[in-house]
């Protein structure tokens, strides 16, 4: 029997420390304790906890007191193969209501990983894919899905590929700005054809995984070729969902990229949602085939 966790991770029934717990941080009775228990003193920081750069901006109270919700949330989650939240720090400027996020020390995203490291061997390679499975195995198993993309897969000191969500807090950030934007059409490079045609939202909504096994199959796609999906050809949103909506286009890989790879990446691709595998079962090919050619490397 697999274990896509590897003994480290909570199942998924415990996905939170405590069920109570969680549903507690859903109420707003608790918002004076959730403050006190997320929001960190300058003394606080550790050697291995720094900023993450983007700037939260909740404007009233009752954003303020969602904005804590949602950290303390994401503070609950815990598992080696996702990027551990600390908690939030106060802006210094007395004028300025902003927070910064606190997470676990990194050292930068997987795009600016592979950019630094060109070219990364197979090995590596796969290492990454199976982590990555394994942190959004455990946030599908919490019920959480996400957008994928090599930016939100962050690289910790010892080269290990964690999972960085920061789920609803994106609405704290300033939704017009042009990074805002920016990061929204990178989704699109990672996006599955249902989403992209915008149909369908009631039997493929947010919450299923069917779409984010897709952008799965992109960022593995991403990983193999060390490129961004779609970038090559310099296409637009518009020619983008044009090519892979109606033209059910993919992107073609390098004769060196392993069938194994190729073959998993396609089935996630899928076209048609109701044929695309579990993460359980991407997660068994890919561990198959690493152990059978890397059985004396530890993963």
């Amino acid at each position: 029997m697999y274990d896509m966790f590897d003994g480290k991770t909570s199942t998924s029934l415990e996905v939170f420390t405590n069920l109570k717990n969680f549903k507690k941080l859903n109420s707003q009775e608790s918002c004076k304790d959730i403050e006190a228990s997320i929001v960190l003193n300058p003394g606080d920081y550790k050697p291995n906890q720094l900023f993450y750069n983007e700037r939260f901006s909740p404007l009233y109270n009752a954003q303020e007191k969602r904005f804590f919700q949602q950290v303390a949330i994401l503070k609950e989650l815990k598992s080696d193969y996702f990027i551990k939240f600390y908690g939030v720090v106060r802006c210094a400027y007395p004028d300025d209501f902003s927070y910064y996020l606190v997470i676990e020390c990194i050292s930068g995203n997987l795009r600016e990983y592979y950019k630094a490291n060109s070219p990364l061997d197979w090995n590596k390679k796969f290492e990454f894919a199976i982590d990555i499975c394994r942190g959004i195995a455990f946030l599908h198993a919490a019920e959480i899905y996400h957008n994928i993309t090599s930016e939100s897969i962050l690289i910790n000191d010892n080269h290990k590929a964690k999972v960085f969500f920061v789920g609803t807090l994106h609405n704290f950030k300033g939704e017009r700005s042009e990074g805002f934007r920016k990061v929204k059409f990178e989704y699109f490079r990672y996006m599955a054809p249902e989403k992209l045609e915008f149909k369908d939202k009631i039997r493929y909504n947010v919450r299923s995984d069917r779409g984010y096994i897709y952008s799965l199959g992109a960022l593995l796609w991403e990983i193999a070729e060390e490129e961004v999906p779609y970038t090559k050809q310099g296409m637009d949103f518009l020619t983008i969902k044009e090519r892979v909506v109606k033209e059910k286009y993919r992107e073609p890989f390098s004769s060196h990229v392993p069938k194994i790879w190729q073959d998993t990446v396609y089935a996630a691709m899928n076209h048609d949602p109701d044929f695309r595998p579990s993460i359980s079962k991407i997660f068994r090919i890919l561990y198959d085939h690493y152990n059978r050619y890397y059985k004396n490397k530890k993963i």
